[in-house]
């Protein structure tokens, strides 16, 4: 009897072993591939405080259900010892019982034909009880047996829905880091392209000096023949007023008469020469008001063509302006949907603000 009710615990506890084997093995492989995932992410970015949450939350549920285990398979040897102990207390009955009417046999000196109906009536209560308890005791291992297997599928359930976000985990590293490498290289094309524009602003700036250089070398060279022309005019009038003085003069002289006349054929000479002293100045006044209006030409042509440079590199700013807006907004929209990692482009950024500044202040 106590062989036949020691066989199911036995069997119960080999199932228990054997639950908790592959529980520790689901267990050891959902940490080893987190790790390896933990590992393997860490290498590439930050990780991100929710995928680490569920993770946490998924080796927290496993635990839970590791340690529900445990708990009853220590409920059920409890069990399995109260049952050994309740067998073997009415097995030591049995025999005290057997001892007790072997006494009596040897009492009477022979087995008696008949049994006191009391107890064989107490003893049949004792029996039932007993089997009763045994039966109670096996719907309570059986009741073990199912919550055992309830919880064997809750862990594989458990396990699946790990391997689930173990997958899931990957494949949002895996899209992550192609837009990281997208990023990466859109990021060194636009500081490639800022290059560029920051070498052709500053080709710009030096033309621009350049300009301004022969504009105020011009500007001078105006301001020098303007005083030429002056001091020219200047000149012309006291000639002027000289040869006045010279007609007015020979009228004189010619009232006086004759005897004047050697005077007055020196003054005609001297007015002849006056007269071609002032026809050579009004020569060169006139070559100088030439070259002065030349010289307004060239500066009108080169404030036209300094104006065209200014208003062409205006527009190019102002197009740059624009592609670099489109490109900042590109990118924002990237940040956008990779979720994180601006610290790596801070230094673009800022680049490409002090370059903005720089053409807002120009």
């Amino acid at each position: 009897m106590a062989e036949s009710s020691d066989q199911p615990p036995e069997s119960l506890i080999k199932f228990m072993r054997e639950i908790q084997k592959q529980g520790d093995e689901q267990l050891k492989q959902l940490t080893d591939g987190a790790q390896k995932f933990m590992d393997m992410y860490a290498k590439t970015y930050t990780p991100q405080a929710d995928l680490e949450q569920q993770l946490k939350e998924s080796q927290e549920s496993e635990r839970r259900v590791r340690q529900k285990m445990l708990e009853m398979e220590i409920k059920h040897k409890e069990y399995v010892l109260k049952l050994q102990d309740k067998l073997t207390n009415a097995e030591e009955e049995s025999e005290n019982l057997k001892a007790k009417l072997e006494v009596k046999f040897e009492e009477y000196g022979e087995r008696p034909c008949r049994i006191n109906p009391f107890q064989l009536k107490l003893s049949k209560m004792k029996i039932d009880h007993q089997q009763l308890e045994i039966q109670n005791l096996n719907i309570e291992n059986s009741r073990l047996f199912l919550t055992l297997n309830s919880m064997k599928e809750e862990s594989r359930i458990e396990h699946e829905q790990s391997s689930k976000l173990l997958t899931l985990y990957s494949k949002q590293l895996d899209n992550t880091l192609i837009l990281m490498n997208e990023m990466r290289t859109t990021t060194e094309d636009y500081k490639l392209l800022i290059r560029n524009r920051d070498e052709h602003i500053s080709e710009l700036k030096d033309n621009f000096k350049d300009l301004v250089d022969v504009s105020n070398g011009v500007k001078k060279t105006l301001k020098d023949m303007q005083s030429q022309l002056q001091k020219a005019l200047t000149v012309i009038g006291r000639q002027d007023l000289e040869l006045e003085d010279l007609r007015r003069l020979r009228d004189e002289l010619e009232a006086v008469g004759t005897s004047e006349s050697q005077k007055i054929w020196n003054l005609t000479n001297l007015f002849t020469e006056n007269r071609n002293r002032m026809l050579k100045l009004s020569k060169e006044n006139e070559e100088l008001t030439r070259k002065i209006e030349k010289l307004q030409l060239d500066q009108k042509k080169l404030e036209k063509e300094h104006l065209e440079e200014v208003n062409e590199l205006q527009m190019i700013l102002e197009t740059q302006d624009d592609e670099l807006e489109k490109m900042k907004n590109e990118l924002e929209k990237k940040k956008r949907d990779s979720g994180g990692s601006e610290s790596e482009d801070s230094d673009g950024w800022a680049h490409l603000e002090t370059t903005e500044e720089l053409g807002t202040l120009e």
